[in-house]
């Protein structure tokens, strides 16, 4: 079971840098949802299938506090399994993340 709070209601970081407050990224493969990496304020989480010999499912989930992202010891994916940091920068909406596979940007809220 997973817990969120209301991200706060101002979008300026703690430098005074406008914010994203949601935002949300996809990783498709034919034309089917595999991956979701999804910011709501100072929390972020990310899921990915995957499958083949060992098939499964990685985790991740990052808090921000006093400003720095910190990366929960529960989850099991690596930073090349689930962009969080890529995702926790000031993304815009249809960016794209290109190496291996395919994220997109698909939701912003400011």
């Amino acid at each position: 079971m997973e817990f969120w709070t209301k991200p706060s209601t101002t979008n300026a970081s703690i430098d005074g840098t406008n914010e994203r407050s949601c935002t949300v990224a996809i990783l498709e493969e034919r034309s089917k949802l595999v991956g979701i990496a999804i910011r709501v304020g100072d929390y972020a989480q990310g899921i990915k299938q995957i499958s083949g010999a060992e098939s499964g499912v990685l985790t991740s989930r990052w808090t921000r506090d006093s400003g720095q992202w910190q990366k929960d010891a529960k989850g099991n994916a690596e930073e090349d399994d689930i962009p969080m940091q890529w995702l926790l920068d000031n993304r815009n909406l249809h960016d794209v993340k290109s190496e291996a596979e395919r994220w997109n940007i698909v939701e912003l809220v400011i």
